[in-house]
């Protein structure tokens, strides 16, 4: 999960599939992006947006202060959907994944070379 405000300062954008598109918010507003484990748990009702931060035009005269901090199930743990998202009938996730594989497949699929 990830918590995001622009504090007024443009530059933060989602991609809708085809283009980047600027996020309009206004400063006293949060957005939150809810990671790629909640895909799995919610069984594709939440989505994780693709979003990027872009430097303004005027960024030469802007300060921005970014801090990140990445965390996430231990690499053993098991993803699936909970069980108020599973289809009817549905006793497990299709496809259930440890959070360690799903960690090295987004990596890989990212160009990061792993160990």
């Amino acid at each position: 999960v990830s918590t995001q405000s622009t504090w007024g300062i443009a530059g933060l954008e989602v991609w809708d599939g085809s283009t980047w598109n600027p996020v309009q918010m206004d400063d006293a507003s949060f957005l939150i992006n809810s990671g790629d484990v909640f895909p799995i748990w919610t069984n594709g009702r939440w989505k994780s947006a693709l979003h990027r931060v872009a430097a303004p035009g005027d960024s030469a005269s802007v300060a921005r202060l970014s801090i990140i901090f990445f965390t996430g199930p231990a690499d053993d743990q098991l993803l699936e959907p909970l069980p108020a998202c599973r289809k009817r009938g549905q006793s497990r996730g299709e496809k259930p994944i440890t959070a360690g594989e799903h960690l090295r497949r987004k990596l890989a699929a990212s160009n990061v070379k792993l160990p």
